[in-house]
């Protein structure tokens, strides 16, 4: 019986394949997250200080980063795209994380 054996319908990702998908998620999930609470913060402030910018930000991320959620754990359900899905995950927490930290420091 070998690592790959197929007999249960699912075979183990090749490790080198499953580190790719997760660090390509945790790319995509980083500039999906920053991009989508940024523009959602600038949609809401319309004008002000660089300071509040980061504070609607960092307030909009709280739609931002359920949605990043939400999209991989949907990812996730699919044995192909689990890996990508975490990486997505990983990278939402990160980019939560870098707002917050960038609210703390210019707002």
């Amino acid at each position: 019986m070998s690592l790959n054996d197929s007999r249960y319908g699912y075979a183990r990702p090749d490790p080198t394949l499953a580190r790719r998908r997760i660090v390509a998620g945790a790319i995509l999930g980083l500039i999906v997250q920053v991009i989508l609470a940024t523009v959602l913060g600038l949609i809401a402030v319309q004008g002000g200080t660089i300071g509040d910018m980061f504070a609607m930000g960092s307030f909009s991320s709280l739609v931002a980063t359920p949605a990043c959620f939400v999209a991989a754990f949907a990812l996730m359900f699919s044995p192909r795209t689990r890996q990508l899905g975490v990486g997505v995950l990983v990278g939402a927490i990160c980019g939560t994380l870098l707002l917050m930290g960038g609210c703390a420091a210019f707002g």
